[in-house]
């Protein structure tokens, strides 16, 4: 939910979200490590990890558009 938070605001959207009964097989529970998030996606660790995923949002976003 707090992702979503994230991406909806750098995105300036307003999602709608259904939610469904969970499945026997659905992870309960997951854990983010943005130590490979930072490596991969060449955010800067010194920068707040909200930050960085909203400026890689836009970035995305930009690239997406212009192609188009």
């Amino acid at each position: 939910n707090d992702i979503i938070i994230i991406i909806s605001e750098a995105l300036e959207i307003n999602p709608s979200i259904n939610y469904l009964e969970s499945r026997s097989f659905d992870v309960k529970r997951n854990v983010l490590d943005m130590k490979k998030t930072n490596k991969y996606l060449k955010m800067s660790e010194q920068e707040n990890e909200i930050e960085n995923i909203k400026k890689y949002v836009k970035e995305m976003k930009n690239q997406y558009y212009n192609k188009n």
